[in-house]
């Protein structure tokens, strides 16, 4: 092949923006408020400059639809904690926030069709969540009395996100979450491959 023949320079110069559209690693991402009042969550329904949403909180320009002209293929859920700036995480607090974690389901909905349950504590990458007991005050093991996050949890299989198509994350705690960890924080990312049509 001659590097210098002109088919050869004109692919050279294509890019992530095509004459078609363009093809992104992206994610779509919201965050909630906890409340221990609330009964479930929904997320991805308000989009950003919306009941004061900023970008911090979310990037969604339509409530629970992917814009016209795009696709995003989730490859993999990230979930993002945030505690209470107001708050001490000392061991009543972290025996709510396991307990959160431990009974709180996290659903994945297109339309009305269910495309994945899980609890947190499986998302979170959380598999031991016990907390040590000191006999000497501030003696806690920090291996033993935190648990161990990830936060990302592969999909087996992706799940595509056409546009338009209505979609949401439902968060639903099984039992009734502690006022502890009132305005914590979580946020849940989509990632994955975002195609786009040109403007």
């Amino acid at each position: 092949m001659n590097p210098t023949s002109s088919s050869v320079l004109t692919a050279l110069q294509q890019g992530a923006v095509g004459t078609s559209g363009n093809t992104l690693d992206y994610s779509y991402y919201d965050t909630l408020v906890l409340d221990h009042t609330k009964s479930s969550y929904s997320m991805f329904q308000v989009p950003v400059g919306q009941a004061g949403k900023t970008l911090a909180d979310t990037n969604m320009v339509s409530a629970g639809q992917v814009p016209q002209g795009e696709r995003l293929t989730v490859g993999a859920l990230k979930l993002i904690y945030e505690q209470n700036s107001g708050s001490v995480f000392n061991e009543a607090y972290a025996s709510a926030f396991f307990d959160f974690l431990m009974n709180s389901t996290f659903e994945f909905f297109i339309q009305t069709q269910d495309y994945g349950k899980w609890t947190l504590a499986e998302l979170m990458g959380a598999p031991m969540l016990a907390i040590l007991s000191p006999a000497t005050a501030g003696n806690n093991d920090a291996i033993f009395s935190v648990g161990k996050y990830v936060g990302i949890y592969p999909l087996n299989i992706a799940i595509p996100l056409p546009a338009l198509a209505n979609f949401q994350i439902k968060i639903t705690p099984q039992i009734a979450t502690a006022g502890a960890i009132d305005v914590s924080k979580l946020r849940v990312s989509l990632p994955g491959i975002l195609e786009r049509a040109s403007a």
